[in-house]
Order: structure tokens, then C-alpha cells, then sequence
């Protein structure tokens, strides 16, 4: 609570007024990426200076395509320096990558189907929807599985993606 209790009621008007048209601003969205004994993170601006790929889906209700764009799934991983992505053998194959969203959805996707050469679909981290920012609904990021016929593995709100692994140790 703000008490203005030795202003003179000009002042107290012109405080008020400096308050109200201050202004305030937001974090940077950052995508954390959890990748068992280390972290890396990526903010918005650095995602947005990737190289881009698109995938075009069918919005949710099935009647018009969604043209997203973003960086594939697995050269994030790469950059953050994930185990296993570039050399899909041995342990690396019981990995699975977890997407986190604000709402608590999460998403399981095998890190092999991230991989070059083990799976047909795409995989981005999208960051724009038909040339333009993600609306409030979807941002910050959103993951795209191009050719899954459902949206349920294409989550929206995406804040951070965790690496596990199923091995017995």
C-alpha cells in the first residue's frame, strides 16, 4: 500500500499520474531447456534470430491451415548442447524430451523422433503463426508436429522442455 500522507493534494494528483503512465515492463520470454546436470535457456529475441523452418497444420477445429514458423525441435536441443541428439545410439535412446506449458499441460515427445532420419514429421518450436507473433493464446512458443492428424501433441504456451531418460541405471 501507497500512503502519500505529507503530500499537498497537488502532489498527491501528480504522484498518481506518474504512477499510472509509468511504464512497466515484462520480462523477456525465455524457453528453458533442462537437460539432466545442466540447464540452458533461450530468450524470445535469440529463438526469433534462428534459422527458421515452417510446417502448415489445420487450426483446431479443422477448417482452415495454420502456417507456423519456427526453429526445428532437435537443432535447439543441439544448441543447448542435449546428449544424444547428433548420435541417436545407446542411451540415448531411451531419452524423451518433456514440454512444459504455463496451463501444466506437458507433452512427451522420444528424443528419436527429434532426430534426423528416424522420423518423417517435422518438429518446430514455433514462435510465429501466419507471418506474425503468436497471439496471447499460444505464446510464447508453441511445438508443431506437422502431419499429425490431432493437435494434441502440438502444445501452445510452451515455457520449457526437460530431458529424461526411461534407462534402469
Amino acid at each position: 500500500m501507497i500512503t502519500f500522507l505529507r503530500l499537498s493534494p497537488g502532489w498527491r494528483a501528480a504522484a498518481l499520474l506518474a504512477l499510472a503512465t509509468s511504464p512497466v515492463t515484462a520480462a523477456e520470454p525465455t524457453l528453458t531447456i533442462t537437460m539432466f546436470e545442466r540447464t540452458a535457456s533461450f530468450t524470445a529475441t535469440a529463438i526469433a534470430a534462428m534459422p527458421h523452418r515452417e510446417a502448415v497444420v489445420s487450426d483446431q477445429k479443422g477448417h482452415a491451415e495454420v502456417r507456423y514458423s519456427g526453429v526445428p525441435l532437435r537443432d535447439l536441443l543441439v544448441r543447448a548442447g542435449a546428449p544424444g541428439v547428433d548420435k541417436f545410439r545407446g542411451k540415448a535412446v531411451a531419452v524423451g524430451v518433456v514440454a512444459h506449458c504455463k496451463d501444466g499441460y506437458t507433452v512427451l515427445y522420444s528424443l528419436g523422433e527429434l532426430t534426423d532420419g528416424f522420423s518423417s514429421h517435422e518438429v518446430i518450436l514455433a514462435d510465429r503463426a501466419d507471418g506474425n507473433a503468436l497471439p496471447p493464446s499460444e505464446a510464447p512458443f508453441r511445438i508443431v508436429v506437422a502431419g499429425d492428424p490431432r493437435q494434441a501433441r502440438s502444445p501452445r504456451e510452451v515455457t520449457a522442455l526437460e530431458l529424461i531418460s526411461v534407462a534402469k541405471h
